[in-house]
């Protein structure tokens, strides 16, 4: 397990590092190191960016091909989410779907957005 210190920078600050720690282990395909990372990151009491965490961990299950908690995950992302954050956690959602042949649910996914809300 992962041990992160709860050192307190300016405005949590320290959280985003431990954050791009994570991504880099779901770029380097080390998806099981950033999942631990990610669920440290969900004890920490009032952490603002759930919709991030939440997505992020759905795309390490997505790879990982647990495609039941990807899809929690996503949607988990998509209920913590502010509007164009909505748009992009839609799609991976989308993509989830794609890749498991349910294009009709794909397409139900999509159609939630509300297009004219994210250009203005």
């Amino acid at each position: 397990m992962i041990q992160i210190r709860r050192i307190k920078f300016k405005d949590g600050e320290w959280m985003l590092g431990v954050g791009k720690i994570a991504f880099t282990w779901v770029f380097a395909k080390d998806y099981e190191k950033a999942l631990s990372i990610y669920f440290e990151i969900l004890k920490i009491k009032n952490y603002k960016d759930l919709a991030t965490v939440y997505t992020n961990i759905g795309v390490c299950y997505f790879h990982l091909k647990q495609l039941k908690k990807a899809e929690h995950y996503y949607q988990l992302g998509i209920d913590h989410s502010v509007i164009i954050e909505k748009a992009n956690n839609n799609s991976n959602l989308a993509i989830l779907y794609l890749d498991n042949s349910e294009v009709d649910k794909a397409e139900r996914t999509m159609s939630k957005l509300d297009l004219k809300k994210l250009s203005n």
